[in-house]
């Protein structure tokens, strides 16, 4: 794991190990150097290899296995030069990763050119060396390039201040939280007195501050494991129940965390903590960092947190789960669109803002783990956006978090000004840092005017939709005797503002409401002309060309607020007065016919009676067409038979029973292909099997309804096969499953349709197709498991129903 993943970092493996340098051979230096290492505890391991250095200063290893300890407890500085030491030494031909990682730690320095130039060299001459440093050092180069042409923004507005003492220390001081005037925190000072041990072991705990700046320590008597560790709080709103991260042990530098619970009574005294079930929790994996989301209209609760778990995209990911109003979690949803295959940690929801903020070393920042925003869309998240500087360095920037009014905050970080835990690496620790922020909130100040006089305009109905929350219902406001109104907005998200009136076209504006800070009041004026439009609506049966009547009709502006309903009535034509300059969506249904949508734009400089023809298609022929999926050499395995007494219906049961076993295999073998593992297979079963047993099944009921009424069809039948065995084969099995639907016609209700087959009213033709017309690239070997259960083969296991003629 990397350092600062589950509660603060390097503190307690430094101190645990700062012992004096003490006489001793080479070779027992050198045993407890890389005994230290293999137990992550760099700090022994980069003093030994110092060491060691002392007796052979030119001993590239000692050098290079120096340099990686240095990294490993964050003395970058000293790292980098060791490392630099290497690439400009004989032996840089022997340590080609040394290119590399001198560029991570320029990078993390903020010397942006010189870590360019060392990923450069990299790539150039060691990057056949390993497929994994090669992208990891070609990510690396773009984000330090991205950050040297970024690094001259910074916006001197804002102020980022350390907090003295007690709030700080020269340990990792993290994960700032409010709840209502007090300041709560996590801190890796306190020494391990239950476990005294040589060096010293030090834990994390939680504290409490208040405005006095005192603090006291929380949970001190509720821990009574040896090596167990505190972090990370996160209240509810009404501060009633906090969720926190209890940490073990697991060498000298990892920490393996799960996420408790406990109540908060009136005077703040915490209950015994709970822990989160699975799948909160994995024995497996760590689960840390929680933070809690209120519940907003039309949506439960969230808890955000950071897991290692199996499924995510690569080290840490965030992860959320849903709580209902009775407490249940949902599953974990991994939030794929904003994961990388780095470490994303940290999240924090801000509900004024309705934006998640993570750090996260994958995205493109300045160096370490940067701050990142997102919010939510129809699609999961969108596209993070650094926070830039002040909020973010080259160094590592976490734990952001803002207050209710979102005008200050606080994180953590081991930037310059931190304070060092050990001066002469310069490593360590995270302190916490204040922030400046701006408001989320701005104004919108909205007007509208006559297009031709240019005079206020009263009257008007004002729609503000947020075009990046599709999920938000848009904001209307009747502006009844005056002319402008002002909207609360959001920055950092696109808008769209329409003006409508009787009478009167619509105007509309979209815009960008800014970066941070960028604006305090955005100002649109909008122009509406006099409209005199009406729009006349006609309804034909497709099949017949006949007018019809009797027609429900729907139609929906969708630049504004018009949604009229016509009820169906014995008339074949509606009328509606309609607004040039906008979309409207039209749609028509009637008994016996398919429903029918169509969207159609009215013309800005449009006049008088505008003409639109719907034609409805016969209920049957709407539903065309219908595939009918079959399992695998099914019906009548194994045979040469054209005809087949098993029906299509008790087919299609013992197919779908088989559901969790296509997944299964189709699963195994994306995996096997180093593919994404996908629902494709699940999806097929859902939506495309099983809906289209439903509807044939709704395709009968209707061709019954219809033979009552006197209709005559001849419906057509195409059969296919996956080419697994020869033509002859396929195209004697394609009948029978031609056959099967056709005896599904035959025993519908207890043989309704038989009669009509008998009077010649109803002909089913039969059309086998065998496997001449499958596409490219389904397999026809029997040993590929793909020929069976793969999507693009199961497709082709089918008979549809295509055509139909009266």
């Amino acid at each position: 794991m990397k350092k600062i993943i589950q509660i603060g970092w390097l503190g307690s493996a430094m101190v645990m190990v700062a012992f004096c340098l003490q006489a001793q051979s080479l070779n027992s230096i050198l045993e407890v150097a890389e005994k230290s290492m293999l137990n992550k505890n760099y700090y022994d391991a980069y003093a030994k290899y110092r060491e060691a250095m002392e007796f052979d200063p030119n001993n590239y290893q000692y050098i290079y296995q120096a340099a990686q300890a240095g990294m490993g407890l964050g003395a970058y500085r000293i790292a980098g030069d060791l490392f630099e030491q290497i690439t400009n030494g004989d032996a840089r031909e022997l340590y080609p990763n040394a290119a590399f990682h001198l560029g991570q730690m320029r990078r993390i320095q903020g010397d942006y050119t010189r870590a360019i130039t060392a990923f450069q060299q990299y790539l150039t001459s060691y990057s056949s060396d390993s497929i994994q440093y090669s992208l990891q050092a070609e990510r690396e180069l773009r984000a330090a390039q991205w950050a040297l042409a970024n690094s001259l923004e910074k916006d001197t507005n804002l102020k980022v201040v350390r907090l003295d003492f007690p709030i700080n220390t020269s340990f990792s001081d993290f994960a700032p939280t409010r709840q209502g005037t007090k300041l709560y925190f996590s801190s890796l000072r306190f020494e391990n007195v239950r476990n005294p041990v040589i060096p010293k072991r030090y834990l994390s705990s939680m504290l409490v501050s208040d405005t006095s700046l005192n603090y006291k320590r929380l949970l001190k008597d509720t821990l009574p494991d040896v090596n167990r560790s505190a972090a990370h709080s996160a209240f509810t709103p009404d501060g009633r129940m906090v969720y926190y991260t209890l940490c073990d042990d697991v060498d000298d530098y990892d920490k393996r965390c799960d996420i408790y619970l406990s109540l908060v009574d009136s005077s703040g005294h915490w209950s015994p903590g709970v822990k989160l079930p699975a799948p909160i929790n994995v024995d497996s994996s760590s689960t840390t960092q929680p933070n809690y989301a209120a519940a907003s209209p039309g949506s439960n609760a969230r808890l955000y947190y950071s897991s290692n778990r199996k499924g995510g995209k690569g080290g840490f990911d965030i992860w959320y789960s849903e709580i209902d109003p009775m407490g249940n979690f949902s599953e974990p949803v991994n939030c794929s669109q904003i994961n990388t295959e780095e470490d994303e940690m940290t999240p924090y929801f801000h509900g004024v803002a309705k934006k998640l903020f993570f750090a996260s070393k994958g995205h493109l920042g300045f160096g370490g783990f940067d701050v990142f925003s997102t919010y939510q869309n129809i699609s999961g998240f969108s596209l993070p956006v650094n926070m830039g500087q002040p909020v973010n360095t080259s160094f590592d920037d976490l734990y952001y978090e803002l207050t209710a009014a979102d005008t200050s905050g606080h994180l953590a970080s081991n930037r310059t000004g931190a304070l060092f835990l050990d001066d002469a690496t310069e490593a360590c620790c995270l302190d916490i840092f204040k922030v400046r922020a701006y408001p989320s909130v701005l104004r919108l100040q909205v007007s509208t005017f006559h297009f031709f006089t240019q005079l206020p305009l009263t009257g008007c109905t004002l729609t503000l939709i947020d075009l990046d929350d599709t999920l938000s219902l848009p904001v209307t406001k009747d502006l009844t005797g005056d002319n402008d109104h002002s909207f609360d907005i959001l920055n950092g998200r696109n808008y769209k503002i329409v003006a409508s009136k009787s009478d009167f076209t619509g105007d509309s504006t979209s815009f960008f409401s800014g970066k941070p800070g960028q604006y305090q009041t955005i100002t649109k004026k909008l122009f509406l002309k006099p409209a005199d439009v009406a729009l006349e609506i006609f309804s034909y049966g497709k099949q017949s060309q006949a007018l019809l009547d009797s027609v429900q009709i729907r139609v929906r502006d969708l630049d504004g607020g018009l949604d009229t309903l016509f009820a169906a009535q014995d008339i074949s034509t509606k009328r509606l007065d309609i607004v040039p300059c906008r979309k409207y969506k039209i749609t028509a249904e009637r008994p016996g016919y398919g429903m029918v949508d169509t969207i159609i734009t009215i013309d800005c400089g449009v006049k008088g009676t505008q003409n639109k023809k719907l034609y409805l298609p016969n209920l049957l022929y709407s539903m065309l067409p219908i595939a009918l999926y079959f399992d695998n050499d099914r019906p009548n395995p194994r045979t040469l038979d054209t005809v087949s007494t098993i029906g299509y219906g008790t087919s299609f049961t013992n197919y779908y029973r088989k559901k969790i076993k296509f997944i299964t295999i189709a699963n195994e073998l994306e995996a096997f292909d180093n593919l994404p593992v996908s629902d494709t297979m699940r999806n097929f079963f859902e939506y495309e099997l099983r809906s289209g047993k439903q509807k044939f099944d709704r395709f009968l009921v209707a061709l019954e309804a219809d033979l009552r009424r006197g209709k005559h069809y001849e419906i057509f039948l195409k059969g296919f096969a996956s080419p697994l065995a020869n033509s002859t084969y396929n195209y004697n099995l394609s009948q029978r499953r031609i056959h099967s639907v056709y005896s599904e016609f035959l025993s519908y209700r207890n043989g309704a349709l038989r009669k009509y087959i008998k009077q010649g009213k109803l002909k089913i033709s039969e059309k086998p197709f065998g496997e001449t017309n499958a596409p490219m690239g389904i397999s026809d070997q029997k040993k590929d498991l793909r020929s069976v259960y793969t999507v693009g083969a199961s497709r082709e296991r089918r008979v549809e129903i295509i055509e139909i003629q009266e």
